[in-house]
């Protein structure tokens, strides 16, 4: 992402284009923490009756956050897997 940030700085009147009447001070740019799993896929798991995990991660959590959330609120709510793909590649992992 250094990338299109430097585009941005470098040239305002891109930003500038795209918004007619803002007024341009300079940028600061901060990346994006996240973290991730052994699998690099989200977790999906029921750990207890009470207690359903959902933790997507990886860079790609806004990406399949729908998806993640449809099947973590099935899960939770019937205690049945809700997808095509295979329940325990999403099991939580606990260290």
């Amino acid at each position: 992402m250094e990338w299109r940030g430097a585009i941005v700085n470098d040239r305002p009147e891109v930003l500038l284009s795209s918004f007619p009447g803002l007024k341009y001070v300079g940028m600061k740019k901060h990346t994006c923490a996240f973290c991730t799993s052994p699998s690099g896929l989200p977790y999906i798991d029921r750990v207890s009756p009470t207690v359903t995990v959902a933790v997507a991660g990886n860079g790609k959590g806004a990406k399949f956050s729908d998806e993640v959330g449809r099947i973590a609120a099935h899960l939770c709510l019937t205690g049945r897997w809700d997808s095509e793909l295979s329940q325990g590649l999403f099991e939580a992992a606990f260290q």
